[in-house]
């Protein structure tokens, strides 16, 4: 497209004109307008041309009049227009000025921080009201001041020295101190920069009070500071470790449990394996398997971590170590982790003693069982002879007063015996070697058959004895018979003893608080004896303890029947309580468990074959019902001839036939060639034991098809593995000497009458009790002179030979025999050679040897009633 030509209205007017004026000239045009003016004129007027010329220039003046009134009436406008904008753009110029003029205004009058206006050459111009509070004073005593002047008179020339510096440095903050109202120090960040003030250059000098921060610093540098005396006063080592192993800090327990200066520790790294560690069995242990390593890596907590340092010094130091994430990354893996340690050298070492203790403990606890054992073998073999020849005296003539010193005598033996058996269980107890048998027997009939134990006792004290069982008790039940019967005796025993008149009672029934299917049964045995203090209710349950101690010296006995008691209830799965007054009697509770049987109850046979029963303890039987007598043979194996000569006495007077042998060798000849009802077998002798011979008899019994031959037991030993040993080799009761009539006679009736419930335990001692003790007759002691010089002369061999096997059987047949002497200092003697004996110390068996020999002579001939004589060997 052309230029655009501009507006007509915008050209000189006599152009118009003259266009116009060519245009008439040009020829015809039509009446009415040129370029849409009138025309006022036209070829055929009259006027002449200038007229018309003249009338063109007139229109053309009008309508360029018109048409620049317009144009001034439009610029006029605008610029009415352009002035209202102008002066609407100002005001809001000058609201918007007001407006930060005003925000300006209140954030220097709002501000907590002091803002000085300063001249250039320092004075105050104005000051906000934090200013003003921070020098105490008002504007008016403040503006037109040196600003150094607002501050003491020591301070002016610090202060101007610090403006200066601030201006030099303009908007860089400085720390320093500013003087309050009453001269304190206060601590501030002070800071200079350009302003303009009422449009002359100014300063803006800015204070910020940083006493908060100041003691916020401080707070925190004091926790610091009390936080690392706290570590640093920790009996625990502590480190912090980063995420490299690097050991980053530690306290001083931590350098003197590793022996490591801190400079040392601080430098070294747990993952560079600057130490040897080594686990608690000894094998070593590596970097990445320690706690604080494991920690770092999976960001758990360790805790009671055990490893070993091993020391140059061949020592190792023991550590326990616990272990946590202290610093996490935004992503969560651990930065740091703190561990805390403690010396646990000495732990082990007090916990490796108490290990030694405790081995030399059990070890002196198995040594006092097998001296309890030793001890009881010691007694009771003395004590077989004074019970045999109780038995033996008492069915000859006697006077009423030798009667009573027999029975004197017998209950003393009684007495002893019942101390030895519970020491004994005691010791298994303690040693947790006693093993519950498991049986089947009738409840009622135990209950009944220990209450008769006691009735003579109770009615000597006009003292009435009641039972009372419960309709849902079961009749038959599986447990350990012996030592409920046990407990039940023991609670019996000491209710009969501390009841000086009234009765005592027994009931048995159910534990109401459980099912029937618990086997749960409950005993009470109540008395109307001297009873209980309160206090001492728990007290009389702990072993050698009595309520009082003029209960024993009244009463007897060595406070461990309750005891006892309670460890037999323990093991029964049941617990036992007391319930008493002092004057009001007493009622001892226990609750066991005993399995309900559905096997019927035996009956008895009468004949010799054996029931076939669990093997029975007969160390302990009760009296029998009258005897039945089973006349017959009996085969009496004993290599000690005292023993051997007392048993066939007893044997002999029950109505039997006896026959004799010294070893088992002999006792298996005598088998195989005579038939025999019963054996009692001594379990050591000289060429073939009890415990051998008892073997080979049941095999050579199956081989011949020959009746089964009741054997018991007789020895004295009495420790719970010697009696398993005796059943396990196919004996069928066991006796514990001293062999004691009644028992004797219990257990053969029982083993003849085919009824394994017959008999459970002996009978406690009872006033009425026949039993006596008497010195060994003439002929005994000659006897026992003879083996007694027999066994020496064995010993003498051994020793010419070096033959400690030998030497050994020959001091325990010695001692066998001597041990009815009952004399203390030679069975000391005895126990000394038989020890060096199995110790193969022949040197020293000789050096003892005279005395052991002299000593046995004197005993000897001080029993016979004569003076000793020289010994023939």
């Amino acid at each position: 497209m052309g230029r655009r030509s501009p507006p007509r209205s915008r050209l000189f007017p006599w152009g118009w004109i003259l266009a116009t004026a060519f245009a008439v000239a040009a020829g015809p045009m039509p009446h009415g307008s040129i370029g849409g003016l009138p025309v006022l004129y036209s070829r055929d007027t009259p006027f002449p041309v200038v007229a018309t010329i003249l009338s063109i220039a007139l229109v053309a003046t009008l309508v360029w009049v018109r048409r620049l009134r317009t144009t001034v009436s439009r610029q006029t406008k605008a610029l009415e227009d352009l002035k209202q904008r102008d002066e609407t753009a100002r005001g809001l110029v000058e609201a918007e000025l007001r407006e930060h003029r005003d925000q300006w205004r209140d954030l220097f009058e709002t501000s907590p921080d002091a803002v000085f206006i300063l001249s250039p050459d320092g004075r105050v111009l104005d000051a906000n009201p934090a200013a003003l509070r921070l020098h105490g004073m008002s504007r008016e005593q403040a503006v037109g001041k040196p600003f150094a002047e607002l501050l003491p008179a020591s301070l002016h020339e610090a202060a101007e020295a610090e403006l200066r510096r601030l201006t030099a440095s303009m908007g860089t903050a400085i720390d320093s101190f500013h003087a309050g109202p009453g001269g304190q120090a206060v601590p501030v960040e002070t800071r200079v920069g350009n302003a303009r003030y009422r449009g002359e250059p100014a300063l803006l000098l800015h204070v910020r009070d940083r006493s908060d921060w100041h003691r916020t610093l401080s707070a925190l540098r004091d926790g610091e500071e009390r936080h690392r005396e706290v570590v640093e006063g920790l009996a625990e080592g502590v480190m912090l470790v980063g995420s490299d192993g690097a050991i980053q800090a530690a306290n001083q327990s931590a350098c003197r449990i590793l022996g490591i200066p801190l400079e040392a520790l601080v430098a070294s790294n747990v993952l560079r394996g600057d130490w040897s560690a080594i686990n608690e069995d000894g094998s070593p242990l590596a970097p990445p398997e320690y706690p604080v390593v494991q920690t770092l890596r999976t960001g758990n907590s360790s805790s009671r971590f055990v490893l070993g340092l091993p020391q140059p010094t061949g020592e190792t130091i023991w550590l326990s170590i616990n272990s946590r994430p202290v610093r996490r990354s935004p992503t969560g893996a651990v930065l740091a982790a703190v561990a805390s340690f403690h010396d646990i050298t000495e732990e082990r070492r007090v916990r490796d003693e108490l290990v030694k203790a405790k081995e030399a403990a059990e070890h002196a606890n198995r040594a006092k069982s097998e001296f309890l054992a030793h001890m009881s073998h010691e007694i009771r073999t003395p004590m077989g002879g004074i019970v045999g020849m109780h038995d033996i005296l008492l069915n000859t003539p006697l006077t009423d007063e030798q009667r009573g010193y027999v029975r004197a005598a017998s209950d003393s033996a009684e007495d002893l015996l019942q101390i030895i058996d519970d020491l004994l269980d005691l010791s298994k107890i303690e040693a947790g070697k006693l093993l519950l048998a498991s049986e089947d027997f009738s409840l009622p009939q135990l209950v009944e058959t220990t209450l008769g134990l006691f009735a003579p006792r109770a009615a000597a004290n006009q003292v009435a004895i009641h039972c009372h069982i419960g309709p849902d008790v079961p009749e038959r039940v599986r447990a350990d018979g012996q030592r409920l019967r046990q407990i039940l005796s023991n609670l019996l025993n000491n209710a009969v003893k501390f009841t000086p008149a009234g009765s005592i009672t027994l009931e048995v029934r159910r534990d109401p608080d459980t099912l029937p299917e618990d086997g749960m049964i409950w005993f009470t045995v109540s008395d109307t004896g001297i009873g209980i203090p309160r206090d001492k209710l728990e007290l009389i349950f702990e072993a050698f303890t009595q309520a009082d101690i003029s209960i024993g010296q009244r009463f007897g006995g060595t406070g461990l029947g309750l005891s006892i008691c309670r460890q037999l209830v323990g093991l029964m799965s049941g617990r036992i309580w007391v319930e008493s007054e002092t004057g009001h009697g007493s009622r001892f509770h226990f609750v066991v468990h005993l399995e309900t049987s559905h096997s019927p109850a035996p009956r008895p046979s009468g004949t010799l074959e054996r029931p076939s029963a669990v093997p029975r303890d007969l160390r302990k039987p009760e009296p029998p019902d009258p005897i039945r007598r089973h006349l017959g043979h009996v085969l009496i194996v004993e290599d000690h001839p005292v023993n051997r000569q007392l048993t066939e006495a007893m044997v002999a007077k029950l109505g039997f036939t006896t026959a004799l042998a010294a070893t088992g060798r002999e006792a298996l000849a005598l088998l195989e060639n005579e038939r025999f009802d019963l054996v009692l077998m001594d379990v050591q002798m000289p060429e073939l034991d009890g415990l051998t011979a008892t073997r080979r008899w049941r095999e050579r019994e199956q081989q011949l098809g020959r009746q089964h031959v009741p054997i018991i037991a007789v020895t004295a030993h009495a420790l719970p593995q010697d009696r398993e040993a005796c059943l396990e080799a196919g004996m069928d009761a066991y006796l514990s000497k001293p062999l004691r009539r009644e028992a004797l006679e219990a257990a053969i009736d029982a083993e003849l009458s085919g009824d394994p419930e017959k008999v459970r335990a002996q009978p406690p001692p009872t006033e009425s009790t026949a039993r006596d003790s008497c010195r060994l007759t003439p002929s005994l002691l000659d006897m026992l002179r003879v083996t007694s010089l027999e066994a020496i002369e064995r010993v003498h061999a051994a020793l010419a030979h070096k033959n400690a096997e030998e030497a050994a059987k020959a001091v325990h047949y010695l001692k066998g025999g001597c041990a009815l002497l009952q004399d203390a200092a030679l069975t000391a003697r005895l126990q000394i050679l038989n020890d060096l004996a199995k110790a193969a110390r022949f040197d020293e068996i000789a050096d003892i040897l005279p005395d052991v020999e002299s000593t046995i002579t004197a005993t000897i001939a001080r029993h016979a009633g004569s003076p000793p004589s020289p010994s023939p060997l």
